[in-house]
């Protein structure tokens, strides 16, 4: 048998099948191929591998698991709520989206600040006159007003990290989904 440290593709995995007897299971004629491989050509790279792999094995054998902090009643709880969730009307699932785990859709920050820009165009549209093929008319109070109006002194990262914050809350239940305050909508 070739060393499987000097194959291409598969050699890694041939060693941790084998160290997890998953190799014994499903091809016993290539563990007992491997197996020849460590004791009659002495391969001790493969044989320090498979020794540090069954030592982390053994470790986890060994390895007594905290109780868990998760209520008996967890999984019940879970249940309900995806009963819940998809018991929704389709389009209470497309205004909530991401905020409720749905992540099918697209969300609606990009679509807002899309809109966003697209007011801004239009207002400049509006109100940039051509007076001259040379030289436009531009009516400067109203290009103020509406840039103000649009953007004002928005920082668009700093919406953008707000609604991710706002979407996190949600999900965690410590803001009500109507981003309200009042009661939680059971729906």
């Amino acid at each position: 048998m070739k060393c499987p440290l000097q194959m291409k593709d598969g050699g890694a995995e041939l060693i941790l099948d084998y160290c997890s007897d998953r190799l014994h299971r499903e091809q016993p004629d290539l563990a007992l191929e491997f197996e020849r491989h460590l004791s009659r050509d002495g391969c001790e790279d493969c044989a320090r591998i498979v020794e540090a792999q069954r030592s982390v094995w053994t470790a986890l054998d060994e390895l007594d698991a905290p109780p868990a902090a998760v209520s008996p009643d967890f999984d019940a709880k879970l249940w309900r709520r995806i009963e819940e969730s998809e018991a929704r009307p389709w389009w209470r699932r497309v205004f909530d989206g991401p905020a409720l785990g749905w992540s099918g859709m697209v969300s609606w920050k990009p679509a807002f600040v899309t809109a966003s820009a697209c007011a801004a165009v239009f207002a400049v549209m509006l109100v940039v006159r051509p007076g001259s093929p040379d030289e436009p008319v531009v009516n400067k109070a109203a290009v103020t007003s509406a840039a103000s109006a649009t953007a004002g002194n928005v920082d668009f990262d700093q919406v953008e990290k707000a609604l991710d914050d706002i979407d996190m809350l949600k999900q965690m239940g410590v803001v009500d989904g109507d981003g309200g305050g009042g009661e939680k909508d059971p729906a």
